[in-house]
């Protein structure tokens, strides 16, 4: 995964986050841990799972 220098990394304490786009938007992904680091697919937010 590439980590952009304009997205920061969110971190959760929950199994399944969503991404929206923020700003630019796109259509709302419901994206699940299977490792501690998800990436959106779409934007490429980075989610950290603590």
């Amino acid at each position: 995964m590439e980590i952009k220098k304009d997205n920061n990394i969110i971190e959760v304490h929950t199994d399944t986050v969503y991404c929206d786009g923020g700003k630019l938007g796109h259509p709302r992904v419901f994206l699940t841990f299977e490792e501690n680091k998800i990436e959106c697919p779409y934007c490429g937010q980075i989610f950290i799972k603590v």
